[in-house]
């Protein structure tokens, strides 16, 4: 072997190991560059990667992507637009994932995920409709995710924690056994914003949620949901929910059992309308063993499952509780089965039921009312709801066939119960029960307080429709509680006697709103009873009431004849001031009945009395009555009268009349074309008008031939007479004389409520022998007798007087006074004041020269010129005047 060429062949391998590791050298330098470098994206070769994403309605922008070997992908800002409008925005996503792995876009391989937020956008609702706080996510050893993120949405939260095996997941996921559709991230995106929406939605116008939840999504697993003490309270028009304290586990067996055990409990759950507050405390739900194969299956999976509540609690218009109950299912198939169980000192029930189609209830329950606390806030008060002893319901399946609308039948017994604090009455009941629970009872017997009837009954929910049919022995009162302040208004100036009225009738109405949809329609028989005072020894009664008025027709026998008539009383809460509208005709006890049409009728007929009068009456009372003037006061009543005997008109007596009263527009008017007074004839009308400040009266009197003594005895019981003046007419009425006459008419106008501001005039026309027992006229006579005149005896004495009258507030006018006798006239002028009582009279007398008698004609024509110097002064007080003569021979 040559040196020379052993040399030179090694120096050729050291050239080439020298070259190898210079290779290496600078290999490993550009990796430790590279390891440390930082290489941006262009824009163009991420879109490539996304271009299989976007369409003609998605639209994806990216902005600063970077990537950091050896796996770091930073992208500082994505922005998803669908139909041009900003949907998903993503700040700081960062991942851990190999260059390859990028290339080949192959996601499953992200080692760790990092995203400082998304903001999900909703066109309804706003920008960040739905906030995903800082999310972090990684792969352990075992491939298993665990992940961490915060979700907000209207100031709620729901904070997450777990881990999830990908694998298990799929597992999950249901084989598919056709080709899959085409994946359309434009109507991925829609469903996602649609879903936020709904979630949004149901939010609104709650309180701050919090919620806590960890996921160990992998056999043996675990996923629980926890509630902080803020409790969910969702708000919406007339309704609010609020849940407190709510716990939810479920708990994943091996991956081999495919089963699963869920439990939640819930401290409290609130449900409130405007009327009823609804509060459940202790809610348990418990499904030890739900069988699945994937998650398709869970919703038939169910199995056997348990609901407990510890206690139900009103609040608001109804108040109380109800005692703990359980509820037990299990559910295959579409099919489910279970039984209703509640054991307390208040009630023992077991009630099976079944669901497939529909739903069936087979069982017993024992209620015992006594130990319930419920009450109802109602316009009576507060009343209590049950009362009474054990009440007893058996439910069994319809098994016969006959109609399979009502799969149900039940049977319900009480011997003492009381709804509403209605009287203790005794139930039996049997019916059907529709799968809504409507409830149709064809055989019921009650006998409530004094009512015994037998009907049927039916009972819808949806809405809540209900029809009596009732016929028996029914006092009215004895269910005014259950029909409301309307049922109640009817029959609130009755009194029943013991001789129960006989009914028969149809009540349908909507228990949640009684105003609207209420149809009454009945008919009772009665023996004695009293309405507003006034006795009724039988009646037939008809009874209509729809969502107008309340209408009754009546025929009523009392001890003086028969009456017939109808009273309409509008419904509480319509739009009218309508009171009540009446009509009647017959022969009517108008002092024992005055007060059936009510005190504003009353109230005109005050100065009338009659033992039986023949009426026909009709008439519209409105609200306010009298309080209202003028064309705003719509009261009206015409009232048509007759009477033979035993009446009055302001206390003064009268044999007969007839005549009639009408009212409307604040006006009242009377015409009596014909009334029996003192033996005489007598008519009158008068016309009253109300104002704002005052009521004003306009009358016509005229009384022709009526008897003094009558008369005067009439005057004595006017009420309007002062009692001193009484004992004067009294005394003048025990004065008999059969020839003694009276005419009189008087017409005025001034405020009703003061006699002495009246204007008017009148005529008083009395023709009896001795008018010198008039206290005014016989001091006449007998100052005349006692003077020294050559008169002879018995001149003075007078049969007529005649008195035309001006009345002028509290002053009474005469200028022409003229009173008559067979020998002399007196001719007198002067005026009397009704508040001082002071009379002024000035007189003339004149003696009759014209007698067929010689002897006596001519003294009188020799006197006569004495007669004209001579006055007669009529002063003072005018049940004890001074009457002087006064002689003036200037004249």
């Amino acid at each position: 072997m040559k040196p020379h060429k052993s040399y030179k062949s090694l120096y050729k391998g050291r050239r080439r190991l020298e070259k190898f590791l210079f290779l290496c050298v600078v290999i490993q330098l550009i990796l430790l560059f590279l390891l440390n470098a930082t290489i941006p994206i262009p824009s163009g070769f991420a879109g490539s990667l996304l271009q299989n994403l976007e369409d003609d309605e998605l639209s994806i922008e990216l902005e600063g992507i970077e990537f950091t070997f050896p796996n770091q992908l930073l992208i500082r800002k994505i922005e998803v637009s669908k139909d041009d409008a900003p949907a998903i925005e993503l700040d700081g996503l960062e991942v851990r994932l190999s260059i390859f792995d990028l290339l080949w876009q192959d996601i499953d391989s992200i080692d760790e995920l990092r995203v400082d937020g998304i903001l999900f956008h909703s066109p309804d609702k706003g920008p960040g409709t739905l906030v995903l706080g800082e999310l972090n996510s990684g792969k352990d050893s075992n491939g298993h995710r665990h992940f961490k993120g915060t979700l907000s949405m209207k100031r709620s939260v729901l904070e997450v924690i777990g881990s999830a095996d990908p694998e298990y997941l799929k597992s999950l996921s249901r084989p598919s056994t056709g080709p899959r559709p085409p994946f359309s991230p434009s109507k991925s995106i829609e469903s996602l914003i649609a879903s936020i929406d709904f979630l949004a939605n149901a939010l609104e116008g709650s309180r701050p949620i919090h919620l806590q939840a960890f996921l160990s999504l992998s056999p043996n697993g675990r996923i629980m949901v926890s509630q902080s003490q803020t409790a969910f309270h969702e708000k919406e028009e007339g309704f609010s929910r609020e849940i407190r304290g709510a716990c939810s586990f479920l708990e994943l067996s091996s991956l081999e059992e495919r089963s699963a055990f869920f439990k939640s409990k819930v401290m409290g759950l609130r449900m409130a309308t405007k009327s009823v507050d609804l509060n459940f405390h202790d809610l348990s739900l418990e499904m030890p063993s739900i069988a699945f194969a994937t998650l398709a299956d869970l919703p038939e999976s169910i199995g056997e499952s348990s609901f407990k509540v510890g206690k139900i609690e009103f609040g608001n218009r109804v108040q109380g509780n109800l005692p703990p109950f359980t509820l037990h299912a299990k559910s295959w198939e579409g099919f489910m089965k279970g039984i209703f169980l509640s054991d307390s000192n208040r009630s023992r029930i077991a009630i099976a039921y079944e669901l497939n189609s529909t739903l069936s209830l087979e069982g017993e329950a024992h209620i015992f009312p006594d130990l319930y606390d419920l009450t109802c806030d109602t316009k009576k008060g507060r009343l209590r709801i049950l009362g009474g002893d054990e009440c007893k319901l058996q439910i069994n399946k319809n098994t016969a066939g006959i109609d399979d609308s009502h799969p149900m039948s039940f049977r319900v017994t009480s011997n003492r119960l009381s709804v509403m604090e209605t009287p203790e009455g005794a139930y039996a009941l049997e019916g059907m029960i529709a799968p809504d629970f409507s409830i149709l009872v064809d055989s019921a017997w009650c006998k409530l307080g004094k009512s015994e009837v037998k009907g049927s009954y039916h009972q819808s929910w949806f809405p809540h429709n209900y029809r009596f049919l009732l016929r028996g022995t029914c006092l009215p009162t004895d269910i005014n509680n259950w029909l409301g302040s309307w049922w109640k208004s009817v029959w609130t100036d009755f009194v029943f006697s013991d001789e129960i009225p006989h009914g028969d009738f149809s009540i349908a109405g909507n228990w949640l709103n009684p105003n609207v949809g209420n149809r009454t329609f009945g008919a009772i028989r009665t023996k004695k009873f009293s309405y507003r005072d006034f006795l009724v020894s039988s009646s037939r009664v008809k009874v209509s009431v729809d969502d107008h008025q309340t209408k009754v027709e009546a025929i009523a026998d009392h001890e003086e004849g028969r009456l017939e008539g109808d009273l309409s009383i509008p419904r509480q809460g319509r739009r009218s001031d309508e009171l009540l509208s009446f009509s009647l005709a017959g022969r009517y006890p108008l002092d024992k009945g005055r007060k059936v049409f009510g005190q504003e009728v009353e109230s005109h007929l005050s100065d009338f009395n009659a033992t039986l009068v023949s009426c026909e009456a009709r008439g519209t009372i409105i609200k306010g009555g009298l309080e209202r003037s003028g064309d705003n006061n719509g009261t009206f009543f015409s009232i048509k009268l007759s009477s033979d005997g035993n009446a009055s008109f302001w206390s003064i007596p009268v044999n007969d009349f007839y005549g009639e009263i009408q009212y409307g527009n604040s006006t009242t008017e009377g015409s009596f074309p014909a009334i029996g007074l003192a033996k005489g004839k007598a008519s009158l009308t008068f016309k009253s008008k109300s104002f704002s400040d005052n009521q004003s009266l306009d009358f016509k009197f005229n009384l022709e031939h009526a008897d003094r003594s009558s008369m005067a005895s009439a005057l004595s019981n006017l009420s309007l007479i002062d009692p001193k003046d009484k004992e004067r007419i009294e005394t003048m009425a025990g004065v008999k004389d059969e020839a003694g006459r009276v005419d009189l008419s008087v017409q005025a106008i001034g405020p009703s409520g003061d006699l002495l501001q009246f204007k008017g005039s009148g005529r008083l026309r009395l023709h009896e022998k001795g008018l010198s027992q008039v206290n005014v006229l016989g001091g006449i006579s007998k100052t005349l007798n006692a003077s020294k005149l050559p008169i002879p005896s018995g001149s003075f004495s007078f049969e007529k007087l005649d008195i035309p009258f001006q009345i002028e507030n509290e002053q009474i006018y005469s200028d022409h006074i003229l009173l008559t006798g067979p020998l002399s006239s007196l001719q007198a002028k002067g005026s009397l004041n009704l508040i001082s009582e002071e009379l002024d009279l000035t007189a003339k007398l004149k003696l009759a020269g014209n007698l067929k008698i010689p002897l006596i004609g001519g003294i009188i024509n020799l006197a006569d010129p004495l007669s004209k110097i001579t006055e007669i002064k009529i002063s003072g007080n005018w049940r004890d005047p001074e009457t002087q003569l006064i002689v003036n021979p200037f004249k």
